[in-house]
């Protein structure tokens, strides 16, 4: 029953974090390239700050869920589902990665608190 739970914790995670980056590179982005460069960086931190209290936790949970989930797959090692969800999660990890190491480069942290 554990792992039911899990996998549809992690289920429900991951699909909202990928369909934000699918929106966010169908949708989003394309708009935001048709604004001038002031427009452009202005709405770029608008967004910023509306995503980051979310991500600051969605991002963590998922890869958290993800790693339930394998850890309680740790009998099936040599199926072809827990290898999947170990490239899912070796690829949320470095999203995360990217993302922080983005969002403090540019900064991002004093825009969101101020």
């Amino acid at each position: 029953m554990a792992l039911k739970i899990v996998r549809f914790v992690n289920l429900l995670l991951t699909t909202m974090l990928a369909g934000n980056a699918v929106g966010s590179v169908v949708f989003v982005d394309p708009a935001l390239s048709t604004l001038p460069t002031r427009s452009h960086v202005e709405a770029e931190r608008a967004i910023t700050r509306r995503y980051l209290p979310i991500m600051r936790v969605l991002m963590p949970v998922t890869v958290a869920s993800c790693l339930a989930q394998l850890g309680l797959w740790h009998e099936r090692r040599d199926s072809t589902s827990f290898r999947l969800t170990l490239a899912g999660t070796t690829g949320f990890i470095g999203m995360l990665q990217r993302v922080a190491v983005t969002l403090t480069r540019a900064g991002c942290y004093a825009y969101a608190s101020g």
